[in-house]
């Protein structure tokens, strides 16, 4: 366990231009445990992407502890980049619990950076309690692409009306995603969309 005095000289290291320092005390700070926690997060401040993702790495070894912290960041704090890098964090961490939470932020949260970085940690939790704010998330034309991307990885039978719709989206990669996704799921309702969309010039 590293000791209360050396985490703020760890914390400073991860602002140093080299990597093999950096990566000791995001390693030394993962040790750390709960008493570190508060001040990494507070580090999703930090203007630089390398600082940020090295206290999300710190944070991701810790594990379990920080998962309560991070999940009350995403939910309550002003600033828009820690909202950002803490769904980025829970989704590295998988934990079940921040599902509700990453849900949350898809459908309300302000900004559109934290509403993808909540689509790519549910993505990566892949929880089918997700499912109905990924459809939703299908109408929105700055989301679409990805929440069609995640359905078509958990595959699950109550997007397939909203499939069948981004059969005939404007955008290809939506419309790809979704024609993979119906034939993942085999419901019979799709079979004449898919063939139509077949002979579709677009396609």
């Amino acid at each position: 366990m590293t000791e209360g005095n050396h985490v703020d000289p760890l914390l400073s290291a991860l602002r140093d231009d080299n990597e093999a320092l950096r990566n000791h005390a995001t390693s030394r700070l993962g040790e750390a445990g709960s008493e570190a926690i508060p001040k990494l997060i507070s580090m999703f401040l930090e203007d630089d992407c390398v600082v940020r993702e090295a206290a999300t790495s710190a944070l991701v070894q810790i594990g379990e502890p920080a998962v309560d912290p991070l999940i009350e960041a995403l939910k309550d704090d002003e600033e828009w980049s820690v909202r950002e890098q803490a769904a980025t964090a829970l989704g590295k961490l998988r934990a079940i619990k921040s599902v509700e939470p990453l849900v949350h932020a898809l459908r309300l949260d302000k900004d559109g950076g934290v509403r993808t970085a909540a689509i790519w940690a549910l993505e990566r939790i892949g929880h089918p309690d997700a499912v109905p704010a990924l459809v939703d998330a299908l109408m929105d034309a700055t989301l679409r692409e990805d929440a069609a991307r995640v359905l078509n990885k958990l595959g699950d039978s109550r997007a397939t009306d909203a499939l069948v719709e981004g059969l005939q989206a404007s955008n290809w990669i939506v419309r790809r995603h979704a024609a993979e996704a119906l034939g993942k799921i085999g419901d019979p309702r799709s079979l004449d969309p898919l063939i139509q969309a077949l002979a579709d010039e677009d396609w």
